[in-house]
């Protein structure tokens, strides 16, 4: 079982931030995890520990840690986790030091997404149909509701997110 940790995380602060008004300084503990303390004083580096006395078993699907990012601009950042310790409940080593690189790609917003959601689904044609009769849908994105370009929202906006949802279409009329 893992007792304690101590965890890096290199990040290009240009790209992508440490959301830290959200869990310990934007880290929280998973549902098998625990934090103790959070460092992102230093910009591009994330540093991590944790403890507890008990322990928690390793397991496939450990999930110890979510760190909450933000996006700065588009572009592409290198995460390079490095694992610098891991100790079980006897203080015995558990892991020798390794390093996990990966990467996050921040894009532009998505045409059709009025929700953030990250994808053009029914519930986007379900905002832009409520938004079209003067319900305030929650989470809105206006600017990403006029997919044909007309300069309004309408109704057709939400049939054609609707049909490109379901495959009709492949772009919005004023992506062609």
């Amino acid at each position: 079982s893992i007792a304690a940790y101590g965890f890096e995380i290199d990040y290009n602060p240009s790209i992508i931030n440490v959301n830290s008004s959200i869990g310990m300084n934007g880290v929280e503990a998973g549902a098998d995890g625990f934090v103790a303390a959070v460092n992102n004083d230093t910009p591009g580096k994330l540093i991590i520990s944790g403890f507890d006395v008990n322990g928690t078993e390793m397991g496939s699907d450990l999930h110890f840690l979510t760190i909450h990012w933000k996006a700065v601009q588009t572009g592409t950042s290198e995460l390079d986790l490095t694992i610098k310790d891991m100790v079980d409940v006897n203080g015995y080593s558990a892991s020798y030091a390794m390093d996990i690189d990966g990467s996050v790609t921040v894009i532009d917003k998505m045409k059709g997404d009025v929700n953030h959601d990250g994808a053009v689904t029914i519930v986007d044609a379900l905002f832009v149909a409520q938004h079209y009769v003067g319900i305030d849908p929650p989470e809105f994105d206006a600017s990403l509701a006029d997919v044909d370009g007309s300069g309004k929202i309408d109704i057709k906006d939400a049939l054609f997110i609707a049909q490109k949802y379901v495959n009709i279409i492949d772009e919005f009329p004023d992506e062609g």
